[in-house]
């Protein structure tokens, strides 16, 4: 297994708080964000969620990713488990 696996265990970072050190996980603070989210329409029927959720998670994602290796797209595709060709896509929707 690569060391980039995309196991929850492996995506954690640490986050310090006055009660204890606490892990944080990816899932956790897309748990969180979602059910704020929900909580703060204020009774309005939500739509178009997973398009939202997945949108606000890749670009982000895709920019922090192109910054690590430097811009070189091929070694981006790898560490992302993608073509370069659904890179490029990606890329050129969010105009990265």
């Amino acid at each position: 297994m690569d060391s980039l696996a995309t196991n929850e265990t492996t995506l954690t970072t640490a986050r310090t708080t006055s009660e204890a050190h606490v892990p944080v996980t990816i899932r956790s603070c897309v748990e969180q964000s979602v059910r704020r989210y929900l909580q703060d329409m204020g009774g309005h029927q939500a739509e178009n969620l997973m398009e939202l959720v997945m949108e606000e998670v890749e670009r982000p994602l895709l920019r922090e990713v192109m910054q690590w290796t430097r811009g070189n797209q091929s070694q981006a595709a790898n560490v992302l488990g993608i073509s370069r060709g659904t890179l490029r896509r990606k890329l050129a929707k969010y105009d990265l």
